[in-house]
């Protein structure tokens, strides 16, 4: 059964924000990235398929809550849908933990702001595949 009740977006500075549980407003919280749901052990999330491909910010809390990496702002939710295949809101019992750990991360990143530092993350290429290099030949397309 479709719910109104509204889903929690978490932004890679920590903001906790309000999504419409809609197809518009869970787009809308990916600040219109591809949706890909990743389901974890007490969350399900939204998050933006290509995020690391388009170099988004890596979003620490929500990395924390889903036990992976995840770049961009993310949608979260129940790990598994209601009977008819709808979206449901995450249960109301991990909403403490949510606000917990980004406001902690929002303190992190303030303090590492005003000491002038830059949090980054690098990717290795554990977690970005090196490129094919395809040539096409006499007998079609080799690997290079």
């Amino acid at each position: 059964m479709k719910t109104d009740t509204p889903l929690i977006g978490v932004r890679p500075d920590g903001e906790v924000v309000t999504v419409p549980n809609s197809y518009e407003g869970i787009k809308a919280g990916l600040d219109d990235g591809y949706l890909e749901f990743v389901q974890g052990e007490h969350f399900g999330a939204y998050i933006d398929e290509e995020g690391l491909l388009k170099e988004l910010t890596f979003n620490f809390p929500a990395s924390i809550l889903l036990v992976r990496a995840v770049f961009g702002p993310v949608v979260l939710c129940d790990n598994t849908p209601d009977d008819e295949g709808d979206t449901v809101p995450m249960p109301e019992r991990f909403r403490g933990l949510v606000d917990g750990i980004t406001a902690r991360w929002r303190v992190v990143v303030e303090e590492a702001t005003r000491n002038g530092q830059s949090l980054t993350v690098l990717s290795t290429s554990d977690t970005i595949p090196a490129p094919t290099i395809i040539a096409w030949g006499p007998d079609g397309p080799e690997v290079i």
